[in-house]
């Protein structure tokens, strides 16, 4: 069966699933994106597997309906690189849901988490995805495809470097000071006037209601905003955002002891993908990052950090392929951009 030119065995979907939003895209075994859309989150965990499965497929319906796919015509392999997915259970899951309950839409499906769908966006021969939004994950995909994790364990057992994290340990920092727990040596007063004025408080006690009554973890973590971009001169903002370049320097430092030999003698050493929005404040993160990458033996010797250009769901179209054995081409110079070269 053929479509303005396009045939059935060509046709591939990727998702990038995010917990607010996910990416759609429509390739063909050439690279070559036919459509490409935004839907809502993904994450099993926050909506339930069902609700996962239908908003995959809305999407899927979605850029079909765009690129006047008939709807009939079924997708030759669809790869969902989501949030949430952290272990073969989950993907063995979606699977066979997604295989039961559309059983003629898809002919193939890959699993994977959204960390590997962006790696295999950005790098041919492996290297570290590392996410500092909300949340932080850093994760290491070898160029033999084994995979090695550091974090992502939320702001319950982890996070750090996150936005969470950065906005907890100001406002940590804040009520140790007051209440003589543990004196700031750095001046609260700016963090202690932008957290009464971000929170809507009239004294400590207001917090609690953001902390326990209502407690929304990406509303504290937009506090962290706040720092970034109201406290860039505040010693305690340039202090705390220096502690969690740290953390994330630390993050990559220990994946990298598991990386291959292959893995680390790519042209610039090690490569390194930044997702997330905490990355946007590189200038306040950078010194404390090159620390981390050498808190201890073995140190990093050579990173280079790269950004998308695209979304991760190209990766995600390419894995499912790859799973079938009709790898698509991706352009993976014009998927990137450089940030940062470190070399000790």
């Amino acid at each position: 069966m053929e479509v303005d030119g396009i045939l059935e065995k060509d046709i591939f979907v990727g998702i990038e699933g995010g917990g607010t939003h996910s990416k759609v895209v429509l390739m063909t075994k050439d690279g070559t994106i036919i459509a490409e859309g935004v839907g809502l989150g993904t994450n099993q965990w926050q909506i339930g597997l069902e609700e996962c499965v239908n908003r995959i497929v809305d999407m899927v319906m979605d850029v079909k309906r765009i690129s006047k796919i008939p709807m009939e015509l079924p997708v030759k392999a669809i790869g969902l690189a989501l949030s949430g997915v952290d272990n073969e259970i989950t993907k063995v899951k979606i699977k066979k849901l997604m295989s039961e309950s559309f059983p003629n839409f898809f002919e193939n499906v890959f699993v994977c988490n959204d960390t590997d769908g962006a790696l295999a966006t950005a790098f041919k021969n492996g290297g570290i995805n590392i996410i500092a939004g909300t949340g932080s994950n850093c994760l290491l995909k070898n160029d033999d495809g084994s995979l090695y994790n550091c974090g992502g364990w939320g702001n319950m057992l982890g996070d750090e470097g996150s936005a969470y994290w950065i906005s907890y340990t100001a406002m940590k920092t804040v009520f140790d000071h007051i209440d003589g727990l543990n004196p700031s040596e750095y001046d609260i007063t700016f963090v202690k006037e932008a957290m009464y004025k971000y929170f809507k408080m009239n004294e400590q006690a207001d917090i609690l209601e953001h902390l326990y009554t209502h407690f929304d973890k990406k509303n504290i973590a937009g506090f962290c905003e706040v720092l970034a971009l109201e406290g860039k001169n505040d010693s305690l903002c340039f202090h705390i955002m220096k502690e969690a370049g740290k953390y994330l320097g630390k993050h990559i430092w220990a994946v990298h002891r598991k990386a291959t030999l292959g893995t680390l003698k790519n042209p610039g050493g090690l490569h390194v993908l930044i997702n997330g929005s905490v990355w946007k404040s590189w200038e306040l993160l950078q010194e404390g990052f090159i620390e981390g990458l050498s808190w201890r033996e073995p140190k990093v010797n050579e990173v280079t950090m790269y950004r998308l250009t695209c979304s991760g769901a190209l990766g995600a179209a390419y894995l499912a392929s790859k799973s079938i054995e009709e790898p698509i081409s991706l352009d993976y110079d014009k998927n990137t951009k450089l940030l940062y070269h470190y070399k000790a």
